[in-house]
């Protein structure tokens, strides 16, 4: 699957950047492609576990905080961003742009 070009979606620096300003960054990716590498102070929440974590991102949304979402390629975040925006919550929200495979920062 290729990923998605939207105003959501950012780039490597300005992902970066909202990290080390102290975002939420979630990998919606499943938990065997987490422990196989993931970017440095992720949490992982596989997408299809996003409505179970609905009222954690509530606070999130109601603190105003940040929260960065990614994946491989970009695919899975912008459906998860699109799944957390009928929920209300993507106010705060970003996606990677490409994933992690185009990641060329540390990963955990």
């Amino acid at each position: 699957m290729f990923g998605f070009s939207n105003s959501f979606s950012i780039d490597q620096e300005e992902f970066q950047k909202k990290a080390a300003q102290g975002a939420h960054i979630i990998d919606v990716r499943s938990p065997q492609e987490y422990n196989e590498g993931h970017i440095k102070n992720s949490v992982n929440i596989p997408m299809n576990m996003l409505g179970v974590h609905l009222n954690e991102l509530k606070k999130y949304a109601e603190k105003k905080e940040v929260v960065l979402l990614y994946c491989l390629t970009g695919s899975r975040s912008a459906f998860a961003y699109r799944f957390l925006n009928k929920n209300g919550l993507t106010e705060q929200m970003y996606d990677l742009k490409g994933g992690i495979a185009r990641w060329n920062g540390s990963l955990g």
